[in-house]
Protein backbone atom coordinates (compact mmCIF):
# COMPACT_ATOMS: atom_id res chain seq x y z
CA UNK A 1 0.00 0.00 0.00
CA UNK A 2 2.75 2.32 1.18
CA UNK A 3 4.89 1.24 -2.27
CA UNK A 4 1.39 2.36 -4.31
CA UNK A 5 0.80 5.69 -2.45
CA UNK A 6 4.87 6.62 -3.24
CA UNK A 7 4.39 5.74 -6.87
CA UNK A 8 1.26 7.72 -6.99
CA UNK A 9 3.13 10.67 -5.60
CA UNK A 10 6.00 10.24 -7.73
CA UNK A 11 3.60 10.18 -10.80
CA UNK A 12 1.99 13.37 -9.91
CA UNK A 13 5.46 15.21 -9.21
CA UNK A 14 6.66 14.52 -12.48
CA UNK A 15 3.47 15.74 -14.15
CA UNK A 16 3.21 18.72 -12.10
CA UNK A 17 6.74 19.23 -13.18
CA UNK A 18 6.25 18.91 -16.73
CA UNK A 19 3.38 21.09 -16.82
CA UNK A 20 5.38 24.13 -14.84
CA UNK A 21 8.37 23.14 -17.63
CA UNK A 22 6.00 22.86 -20.79
CA UNK A 23 4.51 26.85 -19.08
CA UNK A 24 7.71 28.32 -18.80
CA UNK A 25 9.69 27.38 -21.77
CA UNK A 26 6.31 27.96 -23.86
CA UNK A 27 5.92 31.13 -22.96
CA UNK A 28 4.96 33.90 -25.95
CA UNK A 29 8.08 36.02 -27.15
CA UNK A 30 5.42 38.56 -28.65
CA UNK A 31 3.28 39.12 -30.80
CA UNK A 32 3.55 39.27 -34.64
CA UNK A 33 1.34 40.72 -36.98
CA UNK A 34 1.04 41.48 -40.51
CA UNK A 35 -0.75 44.13 -41.98
CA UNK A 36 -1.27 47.42 -43.77
CA UNK A 37 -1.49 51.07 -41.44
CA UNK A 38 -3.46 53.56 -43.41
CA UNK A 39 -3.52 56.68 -41.66
CA UNK A 40 -5.35 60.25 -43.47
CA UNK A 41 -3.82 62.83 -41.22
CA UNK A 42 -0.02 63.63 -40.69
CA UNK A 43 1.34 66.48 -38.64
CA UNK A 44 4.13 68.72 -40.60
CA UNK A 45 6.79 70.27 -38.49
CA UNK A 46 9.84 72.43 -39.88
CA UNK A 47 13.11 71.33 -39.26
CA UNK A 48 14.21 75.18 -37.65
CA UNK A 49 12.01 77.04 -36.38
CA UNK A 50 10.83 81.02 -37.59
CA UNK A 51 7.47 83.08 -38.57
CA UNK A 52 6.01 81.70 -41.80
CA UNK A 53 5.65 84.54 -44.78
CA UNK A 54 3.74 82.26 -47.14
CA UNK A 55 1.65 79.27 -46.20
CA UNK A 56 1.10 77.87 -50.01
CA UNK A 57 -1.63 75.09 -48.54
CA UNK A 58 -4.57 74.72 -46.95
CA UNK A 59 -6.04 72.12 -44.39
CA UNK A 60 -7.41 69.52 -46.50
CA UNK A 61 -5.46 70.21 -49.29
CA UNK A 62 -3.19 67.01 -51.04
CA UNK A 63 0.41 67.36 -51.21
CA UNK A 64 3.49 65.12 -52.54
CA UNK A 65 7.06 64.23 -51.23
CA UNK A 66 9.14 67.55 -50.95
CA UNK A 67 6.71 69.85 -52.12
CA UNK A 68 6.90 73.09 -51.01
CA UNK A 69 3.55 74.14 -48.20
CA UNK A 70 5.10 77.00 -46.36
CA UNK A 71 7.82 79.63 -46.67
CA UNK A 72 9.70 80.82 -43.33
CA UNK A 73 11.12 84.45 -42.95
CA UNK A 74 14.61 84.56 -43.72
CA UNK A 75 15.57 87.38 -41.66
CA UNK A 76 15.76 85.77 -38.55
CA UNK A 77 17.76 82.84 -39.94
CA UNK A 78 20.32 85.09 -41.21
CA UNK A 79 20.01 87.29 -37.94
CA UNK A 80 20.51 84.44 -36.08
CA UNK A 81 23.73 83.10 -38.29
CA UNK A 82 24.84 86.54 -38.00
CA UNK A 83 25.26 86.94 -34.54
CA UNK A 84 26.66 83.21 -33.53
CA UNK A 85 29.36 83.84 -36.98
CA UNK A 86 30.29 87.55 -35.14
CA UNK A 87 30.75 85.35 -31.75
CA UNK A 88 32.60 83.17 -33.26
CA UNK A 89 34.79 85.60 -34.77
CA UNK A 90 35.10 87.32 -31.55
CA UNK A 91 36.15 84.12 -30.04
CA UNK A 92 38.56 83.40 -32.58
CA UNK A 93 40.20 86.73 -32.19
CA UNK A 94 40.57 86.68 -28.39
CA UNK A 95 42.38 83.27 -28.89
CA UNK A 96 44.69 85.53 -31.35
CA UNK A 97 45.25 88.05 -28.85
CA UNK A 98 46.13 85.19 -26.26
CA UNK A 99 48.54 83.87 -28.69
CA UNK A 100 50.05 86.65 -29.86
CA UNK A 101 49.62 87.14 -33.73
CA UNK A 102 47.12 87.25 -36.43
CA UNK A 103 47.27 85.49 -39.03
CA UNK A 104 46.72 86.41 -42.89
CA UNK A 105 43.50 83.66 -43.27
CA UNK A 106 41.97 84.62 -39.97
CA UNK A 107 41.91 88.42 -41.49
CA UNK A 108 40.69 87.07 -44.73
CA UNK A 109 38.09 84.59 -43.24
CA UNK A 110 36.68 88.28 -40.89
CA UNK A 111 36.50 89.96 -44.22
CA UNK A 112 34.92 87.37 -46.03
CA UNK A 113 32.14 86.67 -42.90
CA UNK A 114 31.42 90.17 -42.40
CA UNK A 115 30.76 91.11 -45.90
CA UNK A 116 27.83 89.53 -45.78
CA UNK A 117 28.22 87.36 -48.88
CA UNK A 118 27.96 83.62 -47.67
CA UNK A 119 24.16 84.34 -46.05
Amino acid sequence: MMRRLLILLLALAVVAGAIIVFRILDRPQGIVLTGIVTTHEVNVSPQIQGRLIRLLVKEGDFVKAGELVATIDPQELKADRSFYLHADLRHRARQRIRCGGRSQQSTAEYRRYSSGNDL
